[in-house]
């Protein structure tokens, strides 16, 4: 499981959770709107899930809500090819073929592909520990003027504390 953003760009991830273990979560990401990306795999049979998840505003002052919408569902696709080892060069370019009942193409939708490629990547992925769809944030450039009073201190102190965002108001988080 992966999440991207409404429109299936890649996220940069908040925080990198140190792990004792493989599988366990490799990033935690605040946006105020997430598509989660679920797949699973057995063999060549995979699953996937593709979620939309954004917050709402309920009343003054009270928390927002998590609304969730189903973008995609689709199971028993097949993907014939062995990407943990011997057809590792096509991982990353490659999604399961999904259809219908009655044994017609469902198209993934377009604008989820990349991400969906990605998530598949992260299924063949052995003792997995790092995120496959998430990006590294890039930081931010900071450029501070010379402070020759205290009068401009308080001054440049007072504009950084207006112009912070406030994330617990109109962020989502998740943890990969």
């Amino acid at each position: 499981m992966s999440f991207c953003g409404k429109s299936g760009e890649r996220l940069p991830w908040f925080v990198r959770p140190d792990s004792l273990t493989a599988n366990g979560d490799h990033a935690i990401v605040i946006a105020p709107g997430l598509v989660s990306i679920e797949a699973v795999r057995i063999e060549h049979t995979y699953e996937l899930l593709i979620v939309r998840h954004e917050l709402r505003a309920a009343k003054e002052g009270a928390r927002p809500r998590i609304s969730s919408r189903l973008v995609f569902r689709a199971w028993q696709g097949q993907l014939p090819l062995d990407l943990v080892e011997k057809d590792r060069s096509v991982a990353g370019k490659i999604a399961p073929e999904f259809f219908t009942w009655a044994g017609e193409p469902r198209q993934l939708p377009a604008q989820f592909v990349e991400a969906v490629h990605a998530i598949v990547v992260a299924v063949n992925c052995r003792n997995c520990g790092h995120a496959h769809l998430l990006v590294e944030p890039k930081p931010p450039l900071v450029t501070v003027p010379p402070v020759t009073s205290s009068a401009q201190m308080e001054t440049l102190q007072d504009k950084r504390a207006n112009s912070a965002p406030s994330t617990t108001d109109s962020m989502a988080s998740a943890v990969v």
